[in-house]
């Protein structure tokens, strides 16, 4: 709750076509230290970080996103979220889906 609350949905480098750096000093650069928000990618790679560092076991997993699709429709993988392991059982963490909690 305190990270998306800190760091809104972005995607305006995204929309612009610009190149975005997933590097771990790159992404505490934009979203931490500049202060501006990131997509799910951005987003769920610093939490991926932070987690890390604190001793989780934390992968990244391609996602697709499903909502407002028709069931049969196919997507593209277009968005990241993080798998954590704790204490042998896996949690899906999210902080990167813009949808009804968008800013």
């Amino acid at each position: 709750d305190a990270q998306s609350r800190q760091i809104p949905f972005e995607n305006l480098d995204v929309v612009r076509g610009q190149l975005i750096s997933m590097g771990k000093d790159d992404v505490f650069q934009k979203l931490v230290v500049d202060q501006r928000g990131g997509y799910c990618f951005e987003q769920n790679t610093l939490l991926q970080h932070a987690l890390t560092e604190i001793g989780y076991d934390v992968s990244p997993l391609l996602c697709r996103v499903r909502w407002g699709k028709r069931e049969d429709e196919l997507t593209a993988f277009t968005h990241i979220a993080l798998r954590v392991r704790i204490d042998g059982n896996f949690y899906l963490a999210d902080v990167g889906f813009a949808g009804t909690n968008s800013l």
